[in-house]
């Protein structure tokens, strides 16, 4: 619940790198997949594209780099916390 709380709180950032690409590409429609680690302090150490819809890659790249920026609460007894995190975009 606390993850998804910060991937609420920042949906506009994602919405942002859609959006900006969307005006490029007028209907791009498509999934984009995330693996993230969540480090000791709450920082984002790693992100990467598990999978993506065909067309999505400008949108997959400005996504990482915000995820990347996140902060999340430190995780219970310390060590590391993987997610793993599907966005879909479509324009409606």
């Amino acid at each position: 619940d606390l993850i998804k709380q910060v991937i609420d709180n920042n949906y506009e950032q994602v919405r942002y790198c859609y959006n900006l690409e969307l005006v490029r590409t007028n209907g791009l429609v498509g999934k984009v997949r995330y693996e993230w680690v969540i480090g000791a302090e709450g920082q984002v150490s790693s992100v990467r594209v598990e999978e993506q819809s065909p067309g999505m890659d400008a949108v997959a790249t400005c996504v990482a780099r915000k995820i990347a920026g996140w902060r999340f609460p430190k995780p219970k007894g310390g060590g590391e916390v993987v997610v793993h995190y599907p966005f879909v975009f479509n324009a409606r």
